[in-house]
């Protein structure tokens, strides 16, 4: 999966890098500012996503994203087997603006920001893409998932610090915040890329 956040002083924060090493395929984002909205793009096909006129994803399998977006109508290009389809999506400054990439369309919507109950739990299945583990560190967890197999995991619905790594957790791969709605979460990663999140939960890259 590529996933490329570029500056704009119209619409994006500056990119940084993680750990001051520069991965071309885990581009990651400063923290979000206080006037952002939320553009979260949910692609069941393989998709690439431009916003006025900057790359924002490339993803080769079905996953979601979620990015940090100033106010207003912005133009959105999706990319689905190399043809393009333009529209103007308004992005909202309160809750999560919705672009749902399927296979027989494009849909958009909006999501308000709804507060979750304090008991509400996340059930994750955390999945190694490929033939190389990869070390997770969640909140105050640490643990690997190997190739092949499903780590469970329950946690609360909110928000939790994450990065990946690998193995042995001297390479951080992907860093930022995993948000969970409760409910039904897979969380599949791999060797250099951002994690991919399909369910009632989604993953926002940052700096280190």
């Amino acid at each position: 999966m590529l996933l490329l956040f570029l500056a704009s002083s119209l619409s994006f924060a500056a990119p940084t890098t993680v750990s001051g090493q520069r991965n071309p395929d885990a581009e990651t984002a400063n923290e979000p500012l206080a006037d952002m909205g939320r553009l979260v793009i949910e692609s069941r096909v393989p998709t690439e996503v431009l916003v006025d006129g900057h790359k924002m994803m490339q993803l080769f399998t079905s996953g979601t994203s979620m990015f940090d977006v100033r106010p207003g109508k912005r133009r959105v290009r999706v990319y689905t087997n190399g043809n393009p389809q333009d529209l103007v999506v308004e992005i909202m400054p309160t809750g999560e603006t919705i672009l749902i990439v399927g296979r027989t369309g494009i849909t958009t919507g909006q999501r308000t920001a709804a507060e979750n109950p304090t008991d509400a739990v996340a059930k994750i299945s955390f999945r190694a893409a490929g033939d190389i583990a990869s070390q997770i560190r969640l909140g105050k967890e640490r643990f690997t998932v190997q190739p092949d197999t499903i780590y469970p995991l329950e946690l609360a619905a909110g928000r939790h610090d994450i990065s990946v790594r690998s193995a042995d957790g001297t390479a951080i791969w992907a860093s930022g915040v995993l948000t969970l709605d409760g409910g039904k979460v897979v969380v599949q990663v791999a060797e250099g890329r951002l994690p991919e999140v399909t369910g009632d939960g989604r993953f926002t890259a940052r700096g280190g």
